[in-house]
């Protein structure tokens, strides 16, 4: 079988292109094309490890392999597990309902939403960001101490990070050996597209 190797000067090339993609961008740390599109194949579900790699329903990319996915993401009672840090993961609001109530700096309607579970491994300064999609889209995180996702239970929300940038970050002080829920929704309808939420400790 002929396989075609592109030369070393064409791959950097490639990767020099990409690594200018915005960080609001669904590419935020990309590492490579795909057709013409620029991704990064170490949490991309449809290009995980490799362009064209995909993985299956109920898996999702993580570190450029494929692994089972934990949870829904449905809701605070099934949440969406981020196993490690520091490793963003792939969601989208398709099928997404509105379940949990309206978060508390964002849409007094209730709107679709996504849920994730992550335990801090030490006491510091935690970050929790959502890449991906368009510069537009208006989008909503709130995190909670608990899984029942009421406004007692909130820790901190947020809808823009600045006047000028339309992405959310929730920024506090984790607690090691503490399980903190993180609710994503939208100011307005849902938008199209894939997220990315970013845990950074």
């Amino acid at each position: 079988m002929l396989r075609l190797v592109a030369p070393a000067s064409l791959v950097a090339a490639m990767v020099v292109a990409c690594s200018g993609a915005s960080s609001s961008t669904p590419t935020a740390t990309p590492d490579g094309t795909c057709g013409t599109s620029c991704v990064d194949t170490s949490r991309h579900p449809e290009h995980c490890g490799g362009c064209g790699v995909a993985c299956a329903a109920g898996s999702l990319c993580l570190a450029k392999a494929c692994a089972p996915q934990v949870g829904t993401g449905e809701s605070c009672a099934d949440p969406l597990l981020m196993r490690v840090s520091k490793q963003d993961e792939a969601f989208t609001f398709a099928g997404a309902t509105a379940d949990e109530a309206p978060l508390s700096c964002g849409d007094p309607q209730k709107r679709p939403d996504r849920t994730f579970r992550w335990t801090a491994t030490a006491d510091h300064s935690v970050a929790v960001k959502v890449l991906g999609g368009l510069d537009t889209d208006d989008l909503v995180v709130e995190l909670f101490s608990d899984s029942s996702c009421t406004a007692a239970s909130s820790v901190s929300c947020n809808n823009d990070k600045t006047a000028s940038v339309r992405r959310p970050e929730v920024d506090f002080q984790g607690k090691a050996g503490k399980t903190y829920f993180i609710v994503v929704s939208s100011f307005g309808a849902p938008p199209l597209g894939r997220f990315y939420l970013h845990v950074d400790d």
